[in-house]
C-alpha cells in the first residue's frame, strides 16, 4: 500500500467517525446474551451482504459437533443461532486473513449495577454504554468497517479477508471451533478482543470448574446439628480467593505483567439450600480460573 492510498484510508476512517459510531451503537442496542443471538446475526449478515460480500451463514449441528475433541457441555442446541463467515475476494497472489469475533454477551440480570438501559447504547462524556459495547461488538464493527472503507475507496487486496462472526463465545467457544470445523482458514488471523489497543500474540486461557458440597441435614429447630453447605462454601470461596493471591504472586508472562488482570480465580456463582426456612445442607459453587500461555490445564486441574 502506498502512502498516498494509506493516507486516503485514514482520511476516510476520520471522516466516517459518526456513522462508524452510529453503526456500533445499532450493534449495542440489538440484544444478544448467549443463546439469543438470531437478531444480531441477522442483521450484520443482511449489513455484510449489503456492502457487497460473500456471506456464508450456518447453524452448528450439535450432535456433530460432540463428536469433535474440542467440544465442551453446554445446555442447549444452535438452532436459530447462526454463525457467520464473510467474504471479500481478493484478486489473487496474496495472503488471506481471517478476521474473527462473537457477537454474544454475558447476561445482565435485571439491570442491577446499570445507570441506563443495559441496551441503551448510549454516549456520555465521549464513552458508549451498554452491553457489549467493549466485549467485543466493537470489535466486531471494527473488522466490517475496515472492509466496508477499502471497497468503498476502491482499494483491492491481493489476498482473501474473511470476516467471521460467531455466536456461544462467553459458554463455549464453539463458534469458532464449528468455523474450523466448516473448513475455513487463512495465512493469519486477528481476533478483535479487548486488549487495551494492545497487539497480543498470544491469550489467557480459562479453566472452568463445579464443587459441590454436601453438609449435614438437619431440621430447622435443631439446625445447630447440621453442617451448612453455604458455611462449607465460603471456606472455598476463601480457599479460591487464597490460590488466586499464590498464582498472582508467582505467574508470569511477558505478554501479561499484570498477574492480578490476567488470573481472575474467582467463584462466580453460589446456590445453597431449597427453601428460605430450611437448612442449607448443600451447595454449588462454579467459577474459573484464568491461565498464561503455556500452562499445562490438565496437570494444573490435577494440582487444584
Amino acid at each position: 500500500m502506498t502512502d498516498a492510498t494509506r493516507q486516503r484510508l485514514l482520511d476516510k476512517i476520520d471522516a466516517s467517525r459518526d456513522s462508524a459510531v452510529e453503526f456500533l451503537q445499532k450493534m449495542v442496542s440489538i440484544p444478544s446474551v448467549t443463546g439469543d443471538e438470531a437478531a444480531i446475526q441477522a442483521f450484520l449478515g443482511d449489513y455484510l451482504k449489503g456492502i457487497g460480500l460473500d456471506v456464508d451463514m450456518w447453524e452448528t449441528d450439535w450432535e456433530e459437533l460432540k463428536k469433535h475433541p474440542g467440544y465442551r457441555p453446554v445446555d442447549r442446541g444452535y438452532e436459530g443461532r447462526p454463525n457467520i463467515v464473510a467474504t471479500a475476494k481478493g484478486t489473487g497472489g496474496g495472503r488471506s486473513l481471517l478476521l474473527n469475533g462473537h457477537t454474544d454477551v454475558i447476561p445482565v440480570g435485571n439491570g442491577e449495577g446499570w445507570s441506563d438501559n443495559p441496551w441503551s447504547a448510549s454516549i456520555k462524556d465521549g464513552r458508549i454504554y451498554g452491553r457489549g459495547s467493549c466485549d467485543m461488538k466493537s470489535g466486531v464493527a471494527s473488522h466490517i468497517l475496515a472492509v466496508q472503507y477499502l471497497k468503498e475507496l476502491g482499494i483491492e487486496l491481493k489476498g482473501d479477508v474473511l470476516i467471521n462472526i460467531v455466536i456461544d463465545e462467553e459458554v463455549s467457544g464453539h463458534g469458532t471451533l464449528d468455523t474450523v470445523i466448516r473448513g475455513y482458514t487463512a495465512d493469519a488471523g486477528i481476533s478483535g478482543e479487548t486488549s487495551d489497543l494492545h497487539v497480543q500474540p498470544a491469550c489467557i486461557g480459562r479453566i472452568w470448574f463445579e464443587i459441590e458440597i454436601q453438609g449435614k441435614p438437619a431440621g430447622i429447630q435443631q439446625r445447630y446439628l447440621g453442617v451448612s453447605g453455604i458455611a462449607l462454601g465460603q471456606k472455598i470461596v476463601e480457599a479460591v480467593q487464597e490460590l488466586e493471591d499464590e498464582r498472582v504472586a508467582t505467574v508470569t508472562h511477558p505478554l501479561y505483567p499484570s498477574a492480578i488482570d490476567s488470573l481472575p480465580c474467582i467463584i462466580g456463582s453460589f446456590q445453597a439450600g431449597n427453601y428460605p426456612s430450611a437448612f442449607p445442607a448443600t451447595a454449588l459453587l462454579k467459577g474459573s480460573i484464568g491461565t498464561v500461555p503455556g500452562e499445562d490445564h490438565e496437570a494444573s486441574s490435577r494440582a487444584w
